[in-house]
């Protein structure tokens, strides 16, 4: 938009902000700034109170149009799932005839393999919408048997490890931990922190009006919730102490120390409640996708095929339509920085 005055015009500028997961508190995120709004020269003027308006809604409908190509906005959170679902399966059947481990997903690489699917979608299904209905048809029958055997796309061709990776220090210390040292601390999470955590989830369900509003709700409620429960906890054991030395005099006289010990329980058996529960579930996967993969072998034959076919239609489809990024010979994207 031109004004009058020195120094450049101002320009719009279209952010994205993308979640990892939208309802898990502290999920990574991701911010992508586009490039600014070029606007049609007749609606590159400077707005006045008297402005025409259809010339607003001509400019409010560039921005909109802009600002869900920067979210790469969809149709329903089932299709963004089934966006997602065809960029894992085209990055891991990449990786597969490449026979190269690319590693984890970085957060900029989902958004990227993301965009590539969003960015062909846009301009394919006004020239060709029965194949695009057709494939898409395909990608639901391939993502309903993948969650039905509860695997990834990657792992239909590499089991993953027993063991987590940010625990790799032998099997005899995972198991001593998971079986002695981390229960008694599991013991006294699950007593202070596990009902208050119930509260906190039950409450951000029911006030949050869309699911992705769920982890700010989780955020608010913990902050106010949890440090309440831990005062109550540390106020019973200093409470608790000076009851049990009027009774026995011999007992210990210190009850500050032992709020403080009861706070730095509280905390610290909530982090292991966290990390026991991610090493369990890490654990408890990797044994079933094993079970898996011998049950259902011929399941898992018949869904590498189809995982083959279904990405070379779609990298086949999408031939012709400029997508962002590049490809690297790992199968991983780029930004081409």
């Amino acid at each position: 938009m031109r004004i009058d005055g020195d120094g450049p015009p101002p320009s719009l500028v279209p952010v994205g902000l993308h979640y990892a997961q939208k309802r898990l508190f502290r999920s990574n995120a991701l911010v992508v700034f586009h490039p600014p709004i070029t606007l049609p020269e007749q609606l590159d003027v400077t707005p006045a109170m008297d402005e025409d308006p259809e010339r607003l809604r001509g400019l409010t409908q560039e921005v909109e149009r802009d600002l869900k190509a920067a979210i790469l906005e969809t149709e329903s959170w089932e299709f963004h799932g089934l966006f997602h679902r065809a960029r894992k399966l085209i990055r891991a059947e990449r990786a597969y005839r490449a026979e190269t481990n690319p590693g984890a997903t970085t957060m900029d690489e989902r958004v990227l393999g993301l965009a590539r699917l969003w960015t062909a979608y846009q301009q394919l299904i006004g020239t060709d919408p029965e194949r695009v209905a057709e494939l898409t048809k395909r990608v639901q029958r391939y993502d309903r048997m993948m969650r039905a055997l509860a695997i990834e796309d990657h792992e239909i061709d590499h089991p993953p490890t027993v063991i987590v990776g940010w625990l790799v220090v032998g099997l005899v210390l995972q198991v001593v931990s998971v079986g002695v040292l981390l229960p008694p601390f599991l013991l006294i999470g699950a007593l202070v922190n596990l009902p208050p955590a119930l509260v906190v989830i039950a409450g951000a369900r029911a006030a949050s009006k869309e699911p992705k509003d769920e982890a700010t709700m989780k955020l608010i409620g913990g902050v106010l919730v949890f440090p309440g429960v831990w005062a109550v906890w540390a106020w019973l054991a200093g409470w608790g102490t000076v009851q049990a030395q009027a009774i026995a005099p011999w007992a210990p006289d210190q009850p500050i120390v032992v709020v403080a010990v009861m706070v730095a329980l509280c905390v610290a058996s909530a982090i292991v409640m966290l990390l026991y529960w991610e090493l369990a579930v890490g654990t408890l996967r990797a044994l079933r996708v094993r079970l898996t993969r011998g049950r259902h072998a011929r399941a898992l034959t018949r869904l590498r095929a189809e995982r083959s076919r279904l990405c070379d239609e779609l990298v086949a489809f999408a031939e012709g339509v400029e997508l962002p990024g590049l490809v690297l010979p790992s199968g991983r994207l780029s930004r081409g920085r």
